[in-house]
Protein backbone atom coordinates (compact mmCIF):
# COMPACT_ATOMS: atom_id res chain seq x y z
CA UNK A 1 0.00 0.00 0.00
CA UNK A 2 1.35 3.44 -0.81
CA UNK A 3 2.12 5.68 2.01
CA UNK A 4 1.32 9.29 1.32
CA UNK A 5 3.09 12.27 1.79
CA UNK A 6 2.50 16.19 1.54
CA UNK A 7 4.25 19.39 2.00
CA UNK A 8 7.56 18.74 0.23
CA UNK A 9 8.98 19.04 -3.22
CA UNK A 10 7.80 15.85 -5.16
CA UNK A 11 10.13 16.01 -7.95
CA UNK A 12 11.73 12.72 -8.42
CA UNK A 13 15.72 13.18 -7.51
CA UNK A 14 18.40 12.01 -9.72
CA UNK A 15 21.27 10.21 -8.11
CA UNK A 16 24.34 9.63 -10.09
CA UNK A 17 27.74 7.29 -8.46
CA UNK A 18 30.88 7.58 -9.52
CA UNK A 19 32.08 3.91 -8.73
CA UNK A 20 35.66 3.98 -8.23
CA UNK A 21 38.01 0.66 -8.12
CA UNK A 22 37.82 -1.14 -4.85
CA UNK A 23 34.69 0.83 -3.61
CA UNK A 24 33.46 -0.22 -0.11
CA UNK A 25 30.32 -2.14 -1.78
CA UNK A 26 28.37 -1.83 1.72
CA UNK A 27 28.79 1.85 2.09
CA UNK A 28 27.01 1.75 -2.12
CA UNK A 29 24.27 -0.45 -1.10
CA UNK A 30 23.54 1.52 2.14
CA UNK A 31 22.77 4.43 0.05
CA UNK A 32 20.34 2.33 -2.92
CA UNK A 33 18.51 0.28 -1.23
CA UNK A 34 16.85 2.92 0.98
CA UNK A 35 15.84 4.88 -2.64
CA UNK A 36 14.79 1.67 -4.03
CA UNK A 37 12.16 1.05 -0.68
CA UNK A 38 11.21 5.01 -0.61
CA UNK A 39 9.76 4.37 -4.39
CA UNK A 40 8.24 0.73 -3.46
CA UNK A 41 6.72 2.57 -0.25
CA UNK A 42 5.40 5.47 -2.04
CA UNK A 43 4.13 3.72 -4.61
CA UNK A 44 6.09 6.33 -7.24
CA UNK A 45 10.08 7.00 -8.49
CA UNK A 46 11.02 9.43 -5.87
CA UNK A 47 14.67 8.15 -7.11
CA UNK A 48 16.56 7.50 -9.84
CA UNK A 49 20.66 6.33 -9.74
CA UNK A 50 22.56 5.47 -12.55
CA UNK A 51 26.08 4.03 -12.20
CA UNK A 52 29.65 5.83 -13.71
CA UNK A 53 33.16 4.05 -13.60
CA UNK A 54 36.69 5.37 -14.51
CA UNK A 55 36.97 5.81 -18.06
CA UNK A 56 33.72 3.79 -18.59
CA UNK A 57 35.35 0.29 -17.67
CA UNK A 58 33.81 -1.86 -15.09
CA UNK A 59 35.07 -1.41 -11.84
CA UNK A 60 35.28 -4.02 -9.26
CA UNK A 61 33.82 -3.29 -5.99
CA UNK A 62 35.68 -4.40 -2.23
CA UNK A 63 33.89 -7.94 -2.15
CA UNK A 64 34.71 -8.90 -6.01
CA UNK A 65 31.30 -8.44 -7.11
CA UNK A 66 31.69 -6.00 -11.15
CA UNK A 67 29.41 -3.27 -11.80
CA UNK A 68 29.08 -1.97 -15.44
CA UNK A 69 28.42 1.62 -16.17
CA UNK A 70 24.80 2.58 -16.46
CA UNK A 71 26.11 5.54 -18.40
CA UNK A 72 29.68 7.77 -19.69
CA UNK A 73 31.16 10.00 -17.71
CA UNK A 74 29.71 12.67 -20.49
CA UNK A 75 26.21 11.82 -19.91
CA UNK A 76 25.69 14.31 -16.75
CA UNK A 77 22.75 16.97 -17.63
CA UNK A 78 20.29 15.26 -15.93
CA UNK A 79 21.99 14.47 -12.47
CA UNK A 80 20.97 16.34 -9.17
CA UNK A 81 23.59 14.77 -7.16
CA UNK A 82 26.74 13.23 -7.98
CA UNK A 83 27.96 11.06 -4.98
CA UNK A 84 31.89 9.45 -5.31
CA UNK A 85 32.00 5.98 -3.92
CA UNK A 86 35.41 4.87 -2.25
CA UNK A 87 36.39 2.58 -0.35
CA UNK A 88 39.15 2.29 2.86
CA UNK A 89 41.96 2.32 0.38
CA UNK A 90 42.54 5.84 -0.54
CA UNK A 91 43.22 6.17 -4.42
CA UNK A 92 45.80 8.89 -4.82
CA UNK A 93 46.27 8.03 -8.64
CA UNK A 94 43.37 9.37 -9.97
CA UNK A 95 43.96 10.84 -13.05
CA UNK A 96 43.40 14.68 -13.58
CA UNK A 97 40.46 14.04 -15.93
CA UNK A 98 38.55 13.19 -13.09
CA UNK A 99 39.01 16.61 -11.04
CA UNK A 100 38.40 18.49 -14.13
CA UNK A 101 35.16 16.33 -14.62
CA UNK A 102 34.00 16.91 -10.92
CA UNK A 103 34.71 20.63 -10.81
CA UNK A 104 32.37 21.05 -14.03
CA UNK A 105 30.05 19.80 -12.34
CA UNK A 106 30.56 21.70 -10.04
CA UNK A 107 30.38 24.76 -11.93
CA UNK A 108 27.16 23.80 -13.44
CA UNK A 109 25.63 23.94 -9.50
CA UNK A 110 25.70 20.21 -8.80
CA UNK A 111 25.57 18.27 -5.77
CA UNK A 112 28.87 16.58 -5.05
CA UNK A 113 29.35 14.11 -2.19
CA UNK A 114 30.63 11.51 -1.35
CA UNK A 115 31.39 7.94 1.03
CA UNK A 116 33.59 6.76 2.99
CA UNK A 117 37.19 7.81 1.82
CA UNK A 118 35.52 9.93 -1.41
CA UNK A 119 36.31 13.46 0.20
CA UNK A 120 39.68 12.58 -0.19
CA UNK A 121 38.75 12.81 -3.96
CA UNK A 122 36.77 15.93 -3.69
CA UNK A 123 39.41 17.83 -1.79
CA UNK A 124 41.74 16.86 -4.46
CA UNK A 125 39.46 18.20 -6.93
CA UNK A 126 39.59 21.83 -4.92
CA UNK A 127 35.60 21.45 -4.43
CA UNK A 128 35.65 21.45 -0.64
CA UNK A 129 36.95 24.77 0.02
CA UNK A 130 34.92 27.12 2.65
CA UNK A 131 32.42 23.34 3.29
CA UNK A 132 32.53 21.48 6.01
CA UNK A 133 32.91 17.35 5.33
CA UNK A 134 33.17 14.02 7.14
CA UNK A 135 35.53 11.03 6.14
CA UNK A 136 35.21 7.51 7.58
CA UNK A 137 37.48 7.64 11.14
CA UNK A 138 40.02 5.25 9.63
CA UNK A 139 40.84 7.87 7.08
CA UNK A 140 40.38 11.04 9.46
CA UNK A 141 44.40 11.31 10.65
CA UNK A 142 45.27 11.39 6.85
CA UNK A 143 42.56 13.57 5.20
CA UNK A 144 43.47 16.49 8.27
CA UNK A 145 47.47 16.04 7.43
CA UNK A 146 47.15 16.35 3.48
CA UNK A 147 44.43 19.02 3.71
CA UNK A 148 44.84 20.85 6.68
CA UNK A 149 42.90 23.61 5.43
CA UNK A 150 39.28 21.99 4.75
CA UNK A 151 36.97 22.18 7.14
CA UNK A 152 36.55 18.04 8.53
CA UNK A 153 34.38 16.86 11.45
CA UNK A 154 33.51 13.30 13.05
CA UNK A 155 30.37 13.14 12.09
CA UNK A 156 28.45 10.08 10.38
CA UNK A 157 27.71 12.63 7.99
CA UNK A 158 27.47 15.97 6.87
CA UNK A 159 25.35 18.45 4.60
CA UNK A 160 27.55 21.81 3.55
CA UNK A 161 25.91 23.57 1.00
CA UNK A 162 25.81 21.81 -2.01
CA UNK A 163 28.46 19.31 -0.66
CA UNK A 164 26.84 16.01 0.70
CA UNK A 165 29.42 13.77 2.37
CA UNK A 166 29.04 10.47 4.79
CA UNK A 167 31.28 8.16 6.50
CA UNK A 168 30.26 5.17 4.59
CA UNK A 169 30.02 1.69 6.01
CA UNK A 170 26.15 1.49 7.16
CA UNK A 171 26.05 5.12 8.25
CA UNK A 172 24.82 5.64 4.25
CA UNK A 173 21.74 4.25 5.63
CA UNK A 174 21.25 7.32 8.15
CA UNK A 175 22.49 9.51 5.52
CA UNK A 176 20.01 8.47 2.92
CA UNK A 177 17.23 8.38 5.35
CA UNK A 178 17.82 12.02 5.78
CA UNK A 179 18.02 12.98 2.42
CA UNK A 180 14.57 11.25 2.01
CA UNK A 181 13.66 13.10 5.52
CA UNK A 182 14.54 16.37 4.05
CA UNK A 183 13.56 15.69 0.37
CA UNK A 184 9.84 13.85 0.79
CA UNK A 185 8.62 13.94 4.73
CA UNK A 186 9.90 12.21 8.03
CA UNK A 187 6.58 9.68 7.35
CA UNK A 188 8.21 8.20 4.10
CA UNK A 189 11.99 8.43 5.91
CA UNK A 190 10.61 6.86 8.78
CA UNK A 191 8.57 4.04 7.12
CA UNK A 192 12.09 3.22 4.73
CA UNK A 193 13.89 2.76 8.29
CA UNK A 194 11.92 0.36 9.34
CA UNK A 195 11.44 -1.72 6.59
CA UNK A 196 15.22 -1.68 6.86
CA UNK A 197 14.91 -3.65 10.26
CA UNK A 198 16.55 0.15 11.88
CA UNK A 199 14.43 1.19 14.30
CA UNK A 200 16.86 4.15 15.58
CA UNK A 201 17.50 6.68 12.88
CA UNK A 202 21.11 8.12 13.63
CA UNK A 203 21.57 11.86 13.39
CA UNK A 204 24.35 13.30 12.02
CA UNK A 205 26.22 14.29 15.51
CA UNK A 206 26.09 10.52 16.58
CA UNK A 207 29.40 8.93 17.25
CA UNK A 208 31.35 6.72 14.14
CA UNK A 209 33.03 4.76 16.74
CA UNK A 210 32.33 2.71 19.49
CA UNK A 211 33.43 4.28 23.32
CA UNK A 212 36.34 2.76 24.69
CA UNK A 213 33.50 1.54 26.78
CA UNK A 214 32.49 -1.06 24.33
CA UNK A 215 35.62 -0.87 22.27
CA UNK A 216 37.92 -2.51 25.23
CA UNK A 217 35.08 -3.75 27.20
CA UNK A 218 36.42 -1.72 30.33
CA UNK A 219 34.09 -0.25 32.75
CA UNK A 220 36.42 0.75 35.56
CA UNK A 221 36.24 4.72 35.50
CA UNK A 222 40.06 5.21 36.24
CA UNK A 223 41.28 2.64 33.35
CA UNK A 224 38.82 4.33 31.24
CA UNK A 225 40.09 7.35 31.30
CA UNK A 226 43.82 6.74 31.29
CA UNK A 227 43.12 5.06 27.69
CA UNK A 228 41.09 8.55 26.94
CA UNK A 229 43.76 10.25 27.84
CA UNK A 230 46.50 8.14 25.58
CA UNK A 231 44.06 8.49 23.01
CA UNK A 232 43.83 11.92 23.22
CA UNK A 233 47.56 12.41 23.28
CA UNK A 234 49.27 10.81 20.05
CA UNK A 235 51.79 13.14 18.58
CA UNK A 236 53.07 14.93 22.51
CA UNK A 237 52.74 11.33 24.38
CA UNK A 238 52.00 12.23 28.04
CA UNK A 239 54.34 9.76 30.29
CA UNK A 240 52.56 6.71 32.35
CA UNK A 241 53.35 8.76 35.60
CA UNK A 242 51.57 11.82 34.36
CA UNK A 243 48.47 9.89 33.01
CA UNK A 244 47.84 7.86 36.66
CA UNK A 245 48.25 11.18 38.46
CA UNK A 246 45.54 12.26 36.34
CA UNK A 247 43.64 9.24 36.60
CA UNK A 248 43.65 9.75 40.35
CA UNK A 249 45.57 6.39 40.87
CA UNK A 250 49.37 5.50 41.47
CA UNK A 251 50.89 4.18 38.93
CA UNK A 252 51.54 0.53 40.68
CA UNK A 253 47.39 0.53 40.77
CA UNK A 254 47.22 1.81 37.09
CA UNK A 255 49.58 -1.01 35.77
CA UNK A 256 47.24 -3.50 37.65
CA UNK A 257 44.26 -2.21 35.68
CA UNK A 258 45.37 -2.53 32.17
CA UNK A 259 47.36 -6.42 33.30
CA UNK A 260 43.76 -7.24 34.64
CA UNK A 261 41.30 -5.90 32.41
CA UNK A 262 43.84 -5.22 29.27
CA UNK A 263 46.52 -8.15 29.11
CA UNK A 264 49.13 -5.27 28.55
CA UNK A 265 51.32 -2.67 30.94
CA UNK A 266 50.00 0.86 30.04
CA UNK A 267 53.30 1.49 27.78
CA UNK A 268 53.16 -1.11 25.80
CA UNK A 269 49.64 -0.32 25.19
CA UNK A 270 50.28 3.48 24.80
CA UNK A 271 52.92 2.24 22.05
CA UNK A 272 50.95 0.16 20.19
CA UNK A 273 48.34 2.80 20.07
CA UNK A 274 50.86 5.10 18.86
CA UNK A 275 52.00 2.58 16.15
CA UNK A 276 48.66 1.74 14.87
CA UNK A 277 47.97 5.62 14.16
CA UNK A 278 51.80 6.18 12.29
CA UNK A 279 50.34 2.96 10.05
CA UNK A 280 47.49 4.96 9.62
CA UNK A 281 49.35 7.93 8.17
CA UNK A 282 51.89 5.47 6.20
CA UNK A 283 49.30 4.13 4.39
CA UNK A 284 46.86 7.17 3.54
CA UNK A 285 49.70 10.21 3.25
CA UNK A 286 52.88 10.62 1.19
CA UNK A 287 54.69 12.34 4.23
CA UNK A 288 58.06 11.46 5.24
CA UNK A 289 58.37 8.88 6.81
CA UNK A 290 60.01 10.68 10.01
CA UNK A 291 57.85 13.14 10.00
CA UNK A 292 55.17 9.91 10.70
CA UNK A 293 57.26 9.47 13.22
CA UNK A 294 56.81 13.05 14.67
CA UNK A 295 53.23 12.73 14.44
CA UNK A 296 52.99 9.71 16.45
CA UNK A 297 55.43 10.96 19.33
CA UNK A 298 58.54 9.04 18.36
CA UNK A 299 61.78 11.57 19.31
CA UNK A 300 63.47 9.74 16.29
CA UNK A 301 62.94 8.13 13.42
CA UNK A 302 65.75 5.15 14.39
CA UNK A 303 63.48 4.45 17.32
CA UNK A 304 60.06 4.15 15.51
CA UNK A 305 61.47 2.17 12.88
CA UNK A 306 62.59 -0.45 15.37
CA UNK A 307 59.62 -0.25 17.36
CA UNK A 308 57.57 -0.51 13.98
CA UNK A 309 59.20 -3.20 12.89
CA UNK A 310 58.98 -5.25 16.16
CA UNK A 311 55.18 -4.58 16.07
CA UNK A 312 54.24 -5.15 12.49
CA UNK A 313 57.32 -7.36 10.81
CA UNK A 314 58.15 -4.77 8.51
CA UNK A 315 59.64 -1.65 8.27
CA UNK A 316 57.88 1.64 7.32
CA UNK A 317 59.06 2.08 4.27
CA UNK A 318 57.57 -1.52 3.18
CA UNK A 319 54.14 -1.12 4.55
CA UNK A 320 53.61 1.86 2.77
CA UNK A 321 50.78 1.21 0.58
CA UNK A 322 52.32 3.10 -2.65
Amino acid sequence: MAVVFAGHDQRMKRFGFLLLPQFSHLSFVSMTEPMRIANRLSGEKKFEWVYYCLDDAPAQASDGMQFTPHRSMGDTDDLDVLIVVAGLLVGTDLPDSVYKWLRGLARAGKVLGSTSSGSYVLANAGVLRGRTCTVHWDQRSGFMERFPSVFLSNNLFEFSDKRWTCSGGAAGLDFTLEIIRREFGEVLAKSVAEQCVHPHIRGAHDQQQMSPISRYNIHNPRLLQAVTLMEEHIESPMTIDQIANQSSVSKRHLERLFDQHLGHRPARFYTELRLGHAQKLLRQTTLPVAEVAILSGFSTTSYFTRRYKGHFGKSPKDDRIE
